[in-house]
């Protein structure tokens, strides 16, 4: 099940599903308590709570994911190898000054958190090799800075159906020899299954079959759910052996990993955005639970014959900050089935485990050499009748970061993120055209038109919050049935829309208002949750220009840059920050808790100072939603940067 070469655990359940918590939730900590899984990751660093599961469950996994955007690796930057290092380092010494990390807080002599990830899905897989080095860079001065800091990195951490070992041999070789724990995220829809089912099921492809652990029919499947083991046994464990630890850090089923119209919502969702056209992926929705737990199981029998793999974190076990991620809610449920089918095994229980390969049984490798793949050759295969589902971008994760200074996330206005690469079956150059899945079009990531913070705190039982608008009737459905009718602006201390309630039954609270419904968990605590209507950069034109007539200025010298925004709708647009950023990351917020009229202009002046001699640039940068929002990472996708980049010399 887990050989325990990196890291030792005291006993070992008969599965290894691990928690993913967004948010300050204490029924997703409570949870951890009752269940004690072997691997948490958590992007909530309350210091008492964290304390607390480490002391409860000593041989707990503990990873830590600091939100940070733009995720600038040095791409940003100058692109150099130096300033690649110099961004790893900088992350590094971000995470190590986290209160959390503090020797005081120690358990037991050692650090509260066994490791940290550094970047988010940073790249498509198709992104170009020269980039792809740079975070080999990055990745390794990161590594480097936290292992001496008594903290175990996590490499890579792409989306779904990202990545083949080949190619990580020869763009990363720093980051598998730094690093001994290898993350991955593994999705499906609408099982886990399926796509790894089409491949086995599909026509030969012996270019594709993978040594030892795949089952030598069709293409071997293995592209979304368990590609790490393609990715692993595609030369990395045959040139590494036993030397790294995979964890799947993140896990579970999203209707976003076909592409096109379907959006990134989970199981529970009501809505089915999956595109008629594929086949299988239309299905009732919600999923069933019972459906849903099914397809679990098939995937933690998998993982439980890999050693290697420490465990799987279901994304998400403890949601806050957006309403959508509700639909990816592992509490409840599945955690009452987790809890049910949970039990401890001894060695003699555990599952045959998947052989390790060596170059002995890899077809033509020399020794201690990987195995090569052929050179990708897409064959682009009809919609109609397609032998190989095609493998779409992969969904971005939503993360949710302690509070700090404002950061600003790379949402472009005329250039959207492209988002991660599907997985691509190649075809030999020597062999006849094979048809394999077809690489879709990136869709632009749909907006969410509301969205929420919600925090929790000692008091009465109450939930309060604020819509933002006033003199609008809420509907507050609580968990025993009881429907309550609010108007908004009645309670003015929580702001214009602000509203309240007794709140002391845990469960279930629905509010209805404006047309739109969310259901909040609750566990009997004061909890407030800030509503925020999503508005965007299409509401605005944007002039942003030096102030003064030139480009170039001396070390220490303040850059001034004009700022005018002008709202184009009939709407008031209100945004939480505006500020500069410059590309050595630095952020200077201008104005905050801001609005703007239908048809004016917001105008202001503000400057950054540089301190060295070099080229930067500098970009307006506003985050449409509530100042908290924005702070915390609640908000990230209402962060927006605005052309024109402006362009100086230090001197």
């Amino acid at each position: 099940m887990y050989n325990q070469k990196n890291h030792q655990f005291n006993m070992f359940y008969n599965h290894k599903f691990g928690f993913h918590i967004t948010g300050p939730r204490q029924d997703a900590f409570n949870e951890v308590l009752r269940l004690k899984p072997k691997v948490v990751k958590t992007l909530d660093f309350s210091v008492d709570v964290m304390k607390r599961i480490k002391q409860e469950i000593p041989d707990v996994f503990l990873i830590g994911r600091l939100f940070v955007h733009p995720q600038d690796f040095g791409q940003l930057s100058d692109g150099t190898a130096k300033m690649a290092r110099q961004r790893g380092v900088e992350m590094a010494e971000r995470i190590l000054r986290e209160e959390v990390n503090r020797d005081v807080h120690h358990v037991n002599g050692r650090p509260i958190f066994n490791a940290w990830e550094s970047l988010n899905e940073v790249f498509p897989e198709w992104t170009d090799e020269n980039t792809q080095k740079l975070f080999d860079e990055y990745q390794v001065a990161f590594g480097q800075k936290m292992l001496a800091a008594g903290f175990e990195p996590i490499a890579f951490n792409f989306g779904q159906g990202n990545g083949r070992g080949e190619p990580w041999l020869r763009l990363y070789p720093g980051t598998l020899e730094t690093y001994k724990y290898l993350g991955f995220h593994e999705y499906d829809w609408p099982t886990m299954d399926r796509l790894h089912k089409i491949g086995l099921n599909g026509p030969s492809e012996p270019q594709n079959l993978v040594p030892v652990v795949g089952e030598g029919r069709g293409n071997d499947g293995m592209w979304r759910c368990l590609r790490y083991r393609r990715v692993m046994n595609e030369g990395i464990r045959q040139r590494y052996g036993d030397k790294h630890t995979v964890i799947i850090t993140e896990c579970g089923m999203t209707q976003g990993v076909w592409g096109g119209s379907a959006l990134d919502i989970g199981p529970w969702a009501k809505q089915l955005t999956v595109s008629a056209n594929i086949p299988g992926g239309t299905v009732p929705t919600p999923i069933p639970v019972d459906n849903y737990w099914q397809t679990l199981q098939w995937y933690n029998s998998e993982i439980m014959r890999d050693d290697y793999v420490m465990g799987a974190c279901l994304f998400v076990t403890g949601a806050a900050g957006k309403a959508e991620w509700d639909t990816f809610e592992h509490l409840g449920p599945i955690m009452e089935r987790l809890g049910a089918f949970q039990k401890q095994v001894a060695v003699a229980d555990l599952p045959t485990i998947v052989p390790n390969p060596t170059p002995s049984v890899v077809k033509g490798a020399a020794a201690q050499q990987p195995t090569a793949a052929p050179e990708i050759k897409v064959t682009a295969v009809p919609d109609a009748a397609p032998p190989v589902a095609p493998e779409p971008p992969a969904p971005a994760k939503p993360e949710q970061p302690a509070p700090v200074e404002p950061v600003v996330a790379a949402t472009v206005v005329t250039e959207p993120p492209a988002p991660a690469k599907p997985a691509i079956a190649a075809t030999a150059e020597t062999e006849p055209p094979v048809p394999a899945p077809v690489k879709p079009e990136p869709p632009a990531k749909p907006a969410s038109k509301w969205m929420y913070t919600i925090t929790t705190g000692p008091g009465l039982a109450l939930l309060v919050g604020d819509i933002g608008v006033s003199n609008q009737q809420i509907t507050i459905t609580k968990p025993k049935g009881e429907v309550q009718r609010v108007t908004s602006g009645s309670k003015a201390e929580y702001g214009r829309g602000g509203f309240e309630t007794f709140a002391p039954d845990p469960g279930k609270y629905t509010l209805e208002f404006l047309g739109e419904k969310f259901e909040l968990q609750l566990n009997g605590r004061f909890t407030k949750v800030m509503f925020d209507k999503a508005t965007g950069p299409d509401m605005v034109r944007v002039n942003f220009g030096l102030r003064e007539n030139r480009t170039t200025y001396r070390v220490g010298e303040k850059v001034f840059a004009r700022i005018q925004v002008t709202n184009v709708t009939n709407d008031t647009v209100p945004f939480g920050i505006l500020g500069l950023l410059a590309s050595t990351g630095q952020f200077q917020t201008s104005w905050s808790d801001g609005s703007i009229a239908p048809g004016q202009t917001f105008n202001h002046e503000d400057g950054l100072v540089f301190s060295r001699p070099g080229h930067y640039t500098l970009q307006l940068s506003m985050c449409f939603a509530r100042k908290e929002a924005c702070v915390s990472g609640q908000a990230e996708g209402s962060w927006v940067r605005f052309k024109p980049i402006l362009e100086i010399e230090v001197q």
